[in-house]
């Protein structure tokens, strides 16, 4: 008998994962695309704030600290102070409208739940203690709001800052940010390969 694991069903895997994300849109995410949209700018602002830190990390190493110019200190200041007040208000802006949004999807969806049970007959309560009902409306509702607002944050947010970034790198010196590309790969494999004894 063999010791490994079965290999999951990749394709069964996806094919569920696709109609979930389908319905997930369909019964809840859609009625709300504005308050989304709105939250991905804030994102968009978030992620350009992050870029513009990694810009001025040049002016302040260069110009302040190496040349000491003083002439520079006000202005590099003033600019760091501006981006992080911008980019704390963005940050807060997209945390509430995203959180708004999976209250909302957990209120529509309990309500739609509870209006499906409301016309099952006697047999069906029978069938499902009342432990499994109450924790499809408490536990599995919290979980769509955490797919919709954490999983939507963290990736929105962490794709448009490495966007931002990649695009800071090839604007402040563009060869060694190719070499970079290129060095990366190679430096990661043999670690991963080592990782997997």
């Amino acid at each position: 008998m063999s010791d490994q694991a079965p290999k999951p069903q990749t394709a069964e895997f996806v094919s569920s994962t696709r109609y979930l994300v389908g319905r997930l849109w369909h019964d809840a995410i859609r009625n709300y695309i504005g308050w989304v949209v709105l939250a991905v700018l804030c994102m968009s602002v978030m992620a350009g704030t992050n870029a513009f830190s990694a810009y001025l990390m040049k002016p302040i190493v260069d110009d302040v600290f190496v040349a000491k110019n003083e002439a520079m200190l006000w202005p590099v200041g003033l600019l760091v102070i501006g981006t992080f007040m911008i980019k704390g208000f963005a940050n807060y802006s997209q945390s509430m409208l995203m959180n708004h949004v999976g209250l909302r999807i957990i209120a529509d969806t309990q309500n739609r739940l509870f209006t499906h049970l409301a016309h099952m007959n006697l047999n069906f309560f029978h069938r499902n203690p009342t432990g499994t009902l109450i924790s499809r409306f408490t536990l599995d509702i919290h979980q769509m709001k955490v797919a919709v607002s954490n999983g939507l944050t963290g990736f929105g947010k962490d794709l448009l800052s490495l966007i931002g970034l990649i695009g800071v790198m090839f604007y402040q010196d563009w060869q060694l940010a190719f070499a970079s590309f290129f060095a990366f790969p190679v430096a990661i494999y043999p670690i991963v390969r080592i990782g997997r004894r």
